[in-house]
């Protein structure tokens, strides 16, 4: 696959001087030295009250409105939601929802797993954390390259989430160019299924069955074996490393690169909510999406 003529044909924090350029790009300030540095050295960076805590309420106050709202909204979609006992999820569009009773609503949304994608596009109030000036200036300068954040999840409860690489669920014509940014909406405790990481895992090499990258990748994988097959190769690299929780206080921010190991803990204490934002910046230009010829399995 082709790449624009103005991205590299690989990211700089992956060339292997990534260290000697920190000083230089992060310009001689100290708190940007140590994003850089430790984004280099562990594949992340964690940074403390980023985003204010009246913009989280106001978009918290928004995803709390479509639960109970007559008005649908075109386009919005709810992914994993359970409506019973069993264990069963479903995605449903927002007029699906609200044909249900207030009441199921509000157990489905406290009872399930469930996301929201591109709920930036359906509230202001998303869209400007979304377009937070310091999560757009940090995510650059990892890049090094202007970049905004075009993807974006929201979470209610913990996701438990398999172990995986963003790398291996994005199409990236320069691999690993992308930065993921997750956002504590509320104090998050060790109950409640936290985000767990592993420091280092990023220096990892690409799964071997995904040798056609972009094209291959867990999106375009033939079946659900070759995922599960991924999954536990993921798992076993995983015990090379050292587990951390983002036991994070509302406001700050994990920012992580494209092949660290991630996923959501398991939910201890049943109740607890997970609230987050997971926002991906990818270079205009970097995102090969378009060019892939494969099927895709979602």
């Amino acid at each position: 696959m082709q790449r624009p003529l103005d991205l590299p044909d690989i990211a700089w924090y992956d060339e292997p001087n990534a260290a000697d350029q920190v000083s230089d790009r992060s310009g001689g300030d100290s708190a940007d030295e140590r994003i850089l540095s430790s984004w280099v050295r562990d594949g992340y960076a964690v940074v403390e009250n980023v985003v204010a805590h009246d913009a989280i309420d106001a978009m918290l106050a928004d995803l709390d409105d479509v639960f109970t709202t007559a008005t649908p909204r075109p386009g919005l979609e709810f992914c994993d939601l359970e409506f019973g006992s069993d264990g069963h999820r479903v995605t449903i569009d927002h007029g699906q929802l609200l044909e249900r009773p207030v009441a199921e609503r509000h157990a489905a949304r406290d009872r399930s797993n469930w996301r929201v994608h591109a709920f930036v596009e359906q509230s202001a109030a998303a869209d400007a954390v979304r377009r937070h000036p310091e999560l757009k200036r940090i995510a650059s300068m990892i890049l090094g390259f202007p970049t905004d954040a075009s993807y974006s999840i929201n979470f209610h409860n913990g996701s438990r989430q398999d172990l995986h690489q963003d790398t291996c669920v994005f199409h990236l014509g320069v691999p690993n160019l992308i930065v993921g940014a997750w956002i504590a909406c509320e104090d998050i405790v060790e109950g409640a299924g936290p985000l767990v990481y592993y420091p280092g895992s990023h220096r990892a090499s690409m799964f071997s069955e995904f040798d056609d990258y972009p094209n291959t990748n867990l999106r375009t994988a033939p079946d659900a074996a070759t995922a599960s097959r991924y999954t536990a190769s993921i798992v076993a690299d995983a015990e090379n490393y050292e587990e951390h929780k983002f036991l994070a206080r509302k406001g700050d921010v994990l920012f992580w690169h494209g092949m660290l190991t991630h996923g959501g803990a398991a939910i201890t204490e049943e109740g607890l909510t997970r609230k987050s934002l997971v926002l991906h910046f990818v270079p205009r230009g970097a995102d090969a999406a378009q060019q892939v010829t494969l099927p895709t399995r979602w």
